[in-house]
């Protein structure tokens, strides 16, 4: 059985693909926003913002768009979107789980937020509309979609 392991093992290592590899670099997002699913008919989704303005929404489930959105956001609102996360997100704070909730998430700039939608503070609270506002423009189709 060693014997056999071995032969996999080296067969794995000893293969070498004849053309190069091109790795496509990724973009850092400027920030990334999440809803996780709960007991009920919650949307799930995972949308990211990029500092060029483009976006990228992936849904899970629950929301009526299919698959993934690509797409821009106006100038002006990659401008207030700035302005708002500066302005009015404070440090992270303890999150606790309740049962049934969806959780959002949020990242930006090193940071990672954890709550619930409507048990958090004013700052963090007008972020999270922010985001749901612009996610349900997202959608319903408001926006330039690249793909």
């Amino acid at each position: 059985m060693k014997k056999v392991y071995m032969i996999l093992v080296l067969a794995l290592f000893a293969c070498k693909s004849g053309g190069e590899v091109v790795v496509a670099q990724q973009k850092e997002p400027l920030l990334h926003y999440s809803k996780g699913p709960c007991l009920g008919r919650c949307p799930v989704y995972d949308f990211w913002i990029y500092p060029d303005g483009n976006f990228t929404f992936k849904k899970t489930k629950g929301l009526k768009a299919n698959g993934e959105i690509k797409g821009m956001l106006t100038t002006e609102e990659m401008k207030n979107l700035k302005t708002v996360l500066e302005n009015k997100l404070g440090e992270p704070g303890i999150f606790t789980r309740v049962r049934d909730l969806p959780i959002s998430k949020l990242r930006y700039a090193g940071k990672k937020y954890e709550y619930h939608a409507n048990k958090t503070e004013a700052g963090l609270k007008e972020v999270n509309t922010l985001m749901e506002n612009i996610v349900e423009r997202v959608v319903s189709g408001k926006y330039n979609i690249t793909s």
